[in-house]
């Protein structure tokens, strides 16, 4: 990941890791960071797309101006989300829905 920032322009270089979380490494951060996975909303079914729906969730965020981190979350969620549809189906997570899932997730961190 390192080489990776050192050799390009990247802001941020992201490691997915399945159920164990994601890594992230950004310019804002002195190492790397570990996003936890996210508990998905149902039952695994099929982890194909995954991870395009992590990437997909983290550009969301850095198109809506959000730091790394909350990028890594969002990227989280929609990943959990598209474990639960059938192979590579069309039930993406919707904004709402990452949103409140977001927004849920924080208030538990808040209050730990």
């Amino acid at each position: 990941m390192r080489q990776i920032m050192e050799r390009g322009r990247a802001e941020a270089v992201v490691a997915t890791a399945g159920a164990a979380g994601s890594y992230l490494l950004s310019r804002e951060a002195d190492g790397p960071v570990h996003i936890p996975a996210v508990a998905p909303p149902g039952p695994v079914v099929d982890s194909n797309g995954a991870g395009d729906a992590y990437a997909s969730g983290f550009l969301f965020g850095r198109l809506a101006g959000e730091s790394f981190e909350r990028c890594a979350l969002y990227g989280a969620i929609a990943g959990a989300h598209a474990c639960t549809v059938p192979a590579t189906g069309g039930d993406a997570i919707d904004r709402a829905a990452l949103l409140a899932e977001a927004a849920a997730l924080s208030a538990v961190e808040a209050d730990a």
